[in-house]
């Protein structure tokens, strides 16, 4: 069985900038947690904060620098280990994109989704022509 960096589905990057982490659904109450990240990668990020976050539980990561508009920016808690320092270790992965719905297509798959549309589209009133011809 993989271990540590080997299970990775993506390559990571070290980084070391703080960062808050807004837990989701949050509400008029809510405050920023500070956390370290450590890490990012594709499919997730990696913090170092003072006290375990629950498993399961949702948060939005707040650091523009280095997470990008174009990535996924809700995640989810899926591993608080403590390390030797009194600190934890905090994996997060990346939830669905935010504004989305579940099943709803991005990039490639809307262009070649749309584009099969608008052929049944084209192949269909051309029937339709064809057959309103004949009646």
């Amino acid at each position: 069985m993989k271990k540590g960096a080997d299970r990775r589905r993506s390559p990571r990057r070290e980084v070391n900038k703080t960062a808050e982490l807004i837990v989701c659904p949050a509400s008029s109450r809510t405050a920023p947690i500070k956390v370290n990240i450590r890490d990012i990668s594709a499919t997730g990020v990696g913090v170092i904060h003072s006290e375990p976050l629950p498993l399961g539980q949702k948060y939005v990561v707040r650091e523009p620098s280095i997470i990008p508009r174009s990535q996924p920016c809700l995640y989810t808690v899926v591993r608080a280990d403590r390390v030797g320092d009194g600190k934890f270790s905090i994996g997060l992965h990346a939830s669905h994109l935010m504004g989305l719905e579940v099943g709803e297509k991005t990039g490639r798959a809307k262009t070649a989704a749309m584009a099969r549309l608008l052929i049944l589209a084209m192949l269909t009133g051309g029937l339709i022509a064809v057959a309103w011809n004949f009646i």
